[in-house]
């Protein structure tokens, strides 16, 4: 996914920021008078987004521009398994 590396990592950029947003929308519900009923269906939906965002876009970005890829998101590959 975007071989061109300026657009890779302006897609990260955004895709990343989209990310920190839908997570400060998440917390505010959370600060809300909202019934249990609706933040569970709120928190659903955000994290199919996030879901979509990383293992859809993120995920297939870092795999081809690997220095791009901030120091602290770690893909499944990056995970090891114990012996």
């Amino acid at each position: 996914m975007f071989k061109d590396k300026e657009t890779a990592n302006r897609i990260s950029k955004i895709m990343l920021n989209v990310s920190e947003m839908l997570d400060e929308s998440a917390a505010l519900i959370e600060a809300t008078d909202c019934s249990a009923d609706e933040k569970a269906a709120y928190y659903k939906t955000v994290g199919q987004l996030m879901g979509i965002i990383g293992i859809d876009v993120l995920n297939n970005i870092y795999r081809i521009h690997a220095d791009i890829k901030p120091e602290e998101y770690l893909l499944p590959e990056d995970f090891k398994k114990e012996s």
